[in-house]
């Protein structure tokens, strides 16, 4: 025990992978420290207020909650111990020229929606639903808990019927378009896979068992928004003896014999036994660890494929306002040029597609009492370096087109606006090409094929979060932060 007391883990951030390790860690008896260089926890969850307005600078779908239920149970505890969630119904809107449509998940009816717009299609939903909802548990329960150090752990038999399934192999669109052939119903099934960092035309069918936690499990969202998700894992940290520094920027990292030995906040160095790195991952590679302790080279880097960055507009208005969900989508002009220029010719788009997400509409709390709280998300091409010009007068331009749309003056009731775009990302995030979801989950990018969670040159560092495995999405990092502490813990014993 005492052995134990005296073993150093240092974690650099405090994402949601960060936090996660830095619970595991401790529960084991890790004298645990998270260096974060932001002034508060949540990596790309932070929060800005102002006026009476709270911003969820990042997520702000909460889906998976399973995940979240088996976090805080692994420490005896249960996600209402720390925060409240509500489910969503209906669980989002989409406008899709000219309609409305408002989708539910099965238990609430959902599937009409679907038979509506074609007839005969919600028992082939029904059908799809049961497949994805056996994938999902294959998932879970066989793929989302391994480390990927060794290519024999996927191979266990049921796992390994799926992986090689060659509908699964094919597109996301591919396995969609057999199931629904309505063009708003594929697009509701398939806008999920922007959070994945993809198209659905580079993203493999294998993940659409999505369409399995929208419809099967239901979108939730946490009373006083991704902040309070943020505090209870810090809270639980705390419970267990993490201790949490903020505005700690570490700047390098010092190695010998390869093995970590310390990171520097600055000028003071702070001995460890081992670190786990929540930053981002490139960061961490080239401008934390000498060039011989990285894993990838540059040119590794230069060929992946990145989530798209985005512009985000967060409004107070001092009025509420009619037509908008917690969750609004708007497919009002062309889906696939924009995803091409998004993924494919990688250019600055004019006229993206965007989601509203206005949490007012259920949580009191994040706005003053007769405002709205808007937040407009429209994701971009990484890596271009955009004008303040040029992103704000895309977002004056996103303003008009909610204005068309909702037939609603919204302009002249702003009383707070925020607009942030790729340079937040690469400023605050320290987010490689300024990326929003990190590494796209593409067919080469997927399981063994992502960076590895342990660094391949120093025996005594880890990663978490989204570059890494499982996953991008808050429910993959809280996952991927479990397997980072494990690997430590062990390399450690």
């Amino acid at each position: 025990y005492y052995k134990l007391m005296s073993k150093k883990v240092v974690v650099i951030g405090a994402g949601f992978g960060g936090l996660s390790a830095a619970a595991y860690l401790a529960k084991d008896g890790y004298d645990v420290l998270v260096l974060e260089k932001n002034n508060a926890p949540g990596g790309r969850a932070l929060v800005s207020k102002t006026k009476g307005f709270v911003f969820d600078l990042g997520p702000s779908w909460y889906m998976m909650p399973d995940v979240f239920d088996d976090f805080f149970a692994d420490f005896g505890k249960k996600v209402s111990d720390y925060y409240k969630i509500t489910k969503l119904n209906p669980s989002y809107r989409a406008y899709s020229l000219g309609k409305t449509l408002d989708v539910s998940n099965q238990a609430d009816g959902g599937l009409s929606l679907f038979e509506s717009l074609e007839p005969g299609s919600s028992a082939k939903m029904l059908k799809f639903l049961e497949q994805t909802q056996k994938e999902y548990k294959l998932v879970r329960e066989n793929l989302l808990d391994i480390t990927y150090e060794n290519p024999l752990q996927v191979v266990n038999k049921a796992t390994f019927k799926m992986m090689s399934n060659p509908k699964l192999l094919a597109s996301y669109h591919s396995r969609i378009s057999k199931v629904v052939s309505n063009p708003d119903l594929q697009k509701i099934l398939e806008f999920m896979v922007v959070f994945m960092g993809g198209s659905p035309s580079n993203i493999p069918a294998l993940y659409t068992l999505l369409a399995y936690t929208d419809f099967g499990l239901g979108i939730w969202y946490p009373q006083g928004g991704f902040e309070a998700v943020v505090n209870g894992f810090e809270a639980l940290g705390k419970e267990l003896g993490v201790t949490y520094r903020y505005n700690a920027e570490v700047t390098s990292i010092e190695s010998k014999n390869s093995q970590v030995k310390a990171v520097y906040v600055g000028k003071e160095k702070i001995l460890c036994d081992a670190i786990i790195a929540n930053a981002d991952y490139y960061h961490v590679e080239t401008k934390l660890l000498d060039s011989k302790d990285r894993s990838y080279s540059d040119k590794y880097w230069q060929s992946r494929v990145m989530s798209p960055s985005c512009v985000m507009i967060h409004l107070g208005l001092n009025k509420k306002i009619k037509g908008l969900l917690h969750h609004t989508l708007f497919f009002d002009v062309d889906w696939d040029s924009h995803f091409k220029q998004v993924f494919d010719t990688h250019e600055w788009s004019n006229k993206p597609l965007f989601y509203v997400c206005t949490p007012s509409k259920t949580d009191p709390t994040v706005a003053p009492k007769e405002g709205e709280n808007i937040f407009i998300l429209a994701p971009m091409s990484g890596g271009l370096k955009p004008s303040s010009k040029q992103v704000n007068k895309l977002a004056d331009d996103l303003i008009k087109r909610l204005e068309v749309e909702l037939g609603e003056n919204i302009a002249s009731s702003i009383v707070v606006k925020q607009v942030r775009a790729e340079q937040y990302f690469e400023d605050t995030l320290n987010a490689f090409k300024g990326n929003a979801f990190g590494l796209a989950y593409t067919l080469w990018q997927s399981a063994l094929l992502r960076p590895n969670l342990k660094s391949k040159k120093l025996n005594n560092l880890t990663y978490s979060g989204q570059y890494t495995n499982p996953g991008t999405g808050v429910p993959m990092v809280v996952l991927s932060g479990k397997l980072a502490a494990n690997i430590t813990a062990r390399n450690l014993n």
